[in-house]
């Protein structure tokens, strides 16, 4: 009789072999199907994406099922997946052709249980922003090129003579990393997205199999005889030992958070791990952090497969590392890009740099040889912001400087620049092959072949599925500023949309904060440490002082798309079941976060934030209630990153707000939930309007923004319904985004003014992965709803040029305060365009850019949205216009308003601030003044501006 397992929620029985665990004293003779234990019932069967690996139910290792397998019985034409019966009891296949499989149990007791499977293309999932980076996606192979494509789940053979694509292949989801050596039949692939590594068969051109690693296995390398990979697992701060040829994961290996860059000695005897966002001690005004809790590189002993040495406080971000084998009676060396901050500096002081790129050089012990500033050493032809991979090609050293788009070519013993390639892209990865330098821009799919100091040509590789206002703001994220900050990008400090863990004053006054990570922030609102900003599209407006740059309205529109993209790690880590449940222990944290600890009453499941400002935090202060999904990988925890773990994170949360005295068994399985605290769950992220809104307009769309892709099939959509107050339901047109996030509802006839409405969501609403919407209590589950009331039929008319004068109170950096008896007026043109409900507003602020926002007249009161205020030569965000117009000429049309509103921005919320709305008399939106740019000459008294504005 087999052996029986334990049944649990988190571990189903397909089928329960012995009947008395019915009440019954026997128990049957086996079946086939009854040597089914665990089954994973998250991951689609009939939406399956190419590339991906499924996993068929686990079957007992019992002796009465040894002969137990799974079996392919149907599957497409031109299918060769294998079916791998995995070492973890799981049997997989990776199937990259679309189409019909079938798998069926067999065994001594005949056939049982059949798995249906429908594959489908990759390109038919919406592309879902998971905003993984490469490390070294491009690789010669052989007499080839191979290029992973990162946001495309494929990776190209390119000819490099060409620079032809000779094919794209199929792979799992964001493929980031490759690695080959010479004899291996297989190439790897670290597939980020879907926490394994692949096996791509040369000879075949195509996916063979792809092994569990781990949570988002970011970079790998191989030994020297081909037969073992090092895999660096980013999202659970370890590294993967795979045997390769048993294909699994034999080790894992606990390096410290963030582990990105690898380099293996020559011998193969040691594995260096450089942690990606490793900070420094340095939290000035704050208490420093130990230089000893510094371990910014790992080194590990691949015979004892240990840590055995700790290199402490080599830099701020380590982003690359590339081993110098010995020679001449040299040791090996190592080579590091890096970037290192002064927090302290002015940000705007060119003297004393607050971000410094690096290449430095190591001996095999950790001792620094020598380092220099890529961007302002001597020979240096100009900054070269972001430096990432290395080779060493044909006796030259190069680089890869992500947020100038260039390669740069050094020396590799004195380090003096020898020449820079601009290259396209944003690069990160390049590879040598004979005398030619291959970089890869993965931002624009693109590769650049460099010959003796010069571009000798470039390729498009793939096609793009980022839309492209996304890509457009990715560019922009991580390309260089301008003005004082053109050493440095947003990415800098906001590290792949993550946080860089230093302590940074982001605003004119002292306030100073961890930089937050990005995910859901359509959701997550308000935005910032103190919630100050209203939403994504403000937040694109009011940050880009920190870059140095005044956005265009193209500009703008790119960064607010790319932000409100970016999205939380996937369900699946190294924490949960493989396909992204509760592990059984975390299904019992998750009781104790609902319960006993009360984390939910701020931290309300799905969206883990009930979206309050507190008065004060856990830190001292303002404070917001951020999200938790995904918050294991922060690497910082709370406003200061005072905590410097997540157990310490809630330690500090428990001190200051209660401790709700947990059992070590409970504390354990909480700790392991919010380990396990991932974006699995489908729900209404936000909505526009939000819930309680009185005064929308009658006319206008809703828009329902979800936390993942719906299945835009026209039943299912019609789940979602708008009802009238007494549950009538109206007709509506519905649109889904291409991201198949964002579903467009539209009223085929206008709504009545003054009334009540209900947006409701089914349940049964269905996701492209096949989940269901999140209910509260599965059992009973209810329709997710939005409430709403359409404004009062408009009283006036809104129509032409208005002017909307702020009287702003100047910043006084000396008093970290505003002066309100000092203000400037500021003058804001805006045209509107009279609608059914009020006006279609644009605003001009200036050196092309421009917003478009709807005013309602709810009666005689102009209401608009949140609208950012220029505030020096940068944004404030602010509450708007909220105020009765007056119509002084009696035509119907509104002349004239005035109110106060409420500026903020990081480190300041100031009220009572004073602006009118009038229509200019001669018809112009002009304001008397100044016209043209004035030049002044900026100064620094410590830490003070002073400002020359000359006559």
């Amino acid at each position: 009789m087999p052996a029986m397992p334990r049944p649990s929620a988190s571990l189903p029985l397909t089928v329960l072999p012995c009947l008395a665990l019915l009440g019954l004293s026997a128990c049957a003779e086996p079946t086939t199907d009854d040597c089914l234990v665990e089954t994973l019932e998250r991951q689609p069967t009939s939406r399956f994406v190419a590339g991906e690996t499924f996993y068929l139910p686990r079957i007992d290792d019992g002796p009465d099922c040894a002969d137990v397998r799974w079996t392919v019985s149907e599957r497409p034409a031109e299918s060769t997946a294998p079916l791998v019966a995995g070492d973890d009891g799981f049997a997989r296949i990776s199937p990259t052709e679309p189409g019909r499989y079938s798998f069926r149990l067999v065994g001594a007791s005949g056939s049982g249980q059949a798995q249906e499977l429908e594959v489908v293309a990759a390109s038919e999932r919406p592309f879902y922003n998971l905003n993984y980076y490469p490390a070294n996606a491009v690789a010669a192979v052989g007499d080839e090129l191979w290029v992973a494509n990162v946001d495309t789940p494929t990776v190209s053979r390119v000819d490099p003579s060409s620079l032809a694509v000779i094919e794209e292949i199929a792979v799992g989801a964001w493929p980031v990393s490759l690695a080959w050596r010479e004899g291996m039949d297989m190439v790897l692939v670290a597939q980020r997205g879907s926490d394994s590594l692949g096996l791509i068969d040369r000879a075949s051109g195509r996916l063979v199999d792809a092994i569990w690693v781990g949570d988002e296995p970011a970079n790998v390398v191989v030994d020297a005889a081909g037969t073992r990979a090092y895999v660096a697992l980013k999202g659970e701060g370890a590294i993967a030992v795979v045997d390769l040829e048993r294909r699994v994961r034999s080790a894992r290996i606990e390096v410290g958070p963030d582990p990105l860059a690898l380099a293996l000695a020559s011998d193969g005897s040691r594995l260096w791990v450089a942690r990606h966002r490793s900070g420094h001690p340095n939290r000035y005004p704050f208490e420093a952090d130990p230089v000893a809790d510094e371990r910014d590189v790992a080194v590990v002993d691949t015979a004892s497969l240990e840590v055995v040495d700790w290199w402490l406080d080599v830099g701020t971000t380590l982003t690359g590392l590339l081993l110098r084998p010995g020679a001449d009676g040299r040791g090996d060396e190592l080579w590091m890009a890096r970037l290192r901050n002064d927090t302290e500096a002015n940000l705007a002081d060119p003297e004393a740099p607050s971000f410094i790129y690096e290449v430095a050089v190591f001996d095999a012990e950790g001792n620094e040889l020598r380092s220099v500033d890529i961007g302002r050493q001597p020979s240096a032809a100009g900054l070269a912001v972001a430096p990432h991979g290395m080779a060493l090609v044909d006796g030259r050293l190069w680089v890869a400087a992500e947020s100038s788009d260039l390669a740069v070519a050094l020396d590799p013993d004195s380090l003096a620049e020898l020449g820079r390639v601009p290259v396209e892209g944003r690069p990160r990865s390049l590879a040598g092959s004979g005398d030619q330098v291959f970089v890869h821009g993965a931002q624009a799919h693109a590769l650049t072949r460099i010959r003796d100091l010069a571009a000798d040509g470039s390729a498009t590789v793939s096609g793009d599925r980022r839309p492209a206002e996304v890509a457009a703001g990715q560019a922009y994220f991580t390309g260089a500023g301008r003005d004082y900050a053109q050493n440095w990008s947003c990415n800098a400090c906001h590290v792949d949309g993550l946080s860089d863990t230093l302590v940074w004053n982001a605003g004119p006054f002292a306030g100073r904060k961890v930089s937050r990570p990005f995910f859901w922030l359509e959701g997550t609102y308000p935005l910032g440490w103190d919630g100050y900003l209203s939403d994504v599209d403000n937040y694109a407006f009011t940050v880009n002082t920190n870059v140095g740059i005044r956005p265009t309205t193209a500009e703008h529109g790119a960064l607010s798309a790319y932000l409100a993209s970016l999205m939380p790690p996937p369900a699946a880590n190294g924490f949960t079941r493989r396909d992204g449940s509760l592990s059984e222990l975390g299904a019992r944290g998750a009781e104790i976060y609902a319960g006993q600890a009360g984390c939910a009453s701020c931290h309300a499941l799905p969206l883990t934030t009930n979206r309050a400002v507190l008065s004060e935090g856990v830190t001292e202060g303002v404070t917001d209630v951020p999200g938790l999904i995904g918050s294991y990988r922060l690497g910082v925890w709370l406003k200061r990153g005072e905590a410097t773990s997540l157990h310490a994170a809630v330690d500090a949360v428990f001190a200051s707000l209660g401790d709700p005295q947990l059992s070590d068994d409970d504390r354990a399985a909480l700790d392991r939930y919010l380990l396990e605290l991932t974006a699995r769950d489908l729900f209404v992220l936000a909505s526009w309007p939000r819930a309680g809104e009185s005064a929308v307009p009658v006319d206008g769309a809703i828009e329902l923004a979800f936390s993942h892709p719906i299945f835009a099939d026209a039943d299912n959509l019609a789940r979602v319904r708008l009802l009238t107050e007494d549950g009538s339901e109206l007709e509506i047109s519905r649109e889904l985004a291409d991201d198949g996030r964002h579903l467009s509802l539209r009223p085929v006839a206008e709504l009545d003014a003054a009334t009540r409405y209900r947006v409701e969501v089914e349940a049964a609403l269905e996701g492209f992965d096949e989940s269901t919407l999140w209910v509260a209590d599965p059992a009973a589950p209810e329709p997710w709803s939005l409430e709403f009331e359409t404004a009062d039929a408009p009283m006036l008319g809104l129509e032409g040029d208005y002017r909307w004068v702020i009287e702003m109170p100047t910043a006084n950096p000396a008093e970290q305060a505003f002066d309100f008896e000092t203000t400037i007026e500021t003058v804001v043109p805006f045209q509107a365009t009279a609608g059914p409900s009020g006006a279609a507003l644009v605003f001009d602020y200036g050196q092309d850019l421009i917003l478009e926002r709807v005013g309602v007249v709810d009666g005689e009161v102009l209401r608009t949205p949140a609208l950012p205020i220029p505030i020096g030569p940068s944004f404030a965000d602010s509450t708007g216009i909220q105020a009765t117009f007056v119509d002084l000429d009696d035509d119907g049309i509104g002349d004239s308003a005035e109110g106060t509103l409420t500026i903020s921005g990081p480190g300041f919320l100031e009220g009572g601030v004073n602006w009118r709305v009038v229509r200019p008399s001669d018809g112009s939106s002009c304001e008397e003044g100044s016209d043209g740019a004035l030049a002044i000459d900026l100064s620094f008294e410590g830490a003070l501006p002073v400002i020359d504005w000359g006559s």
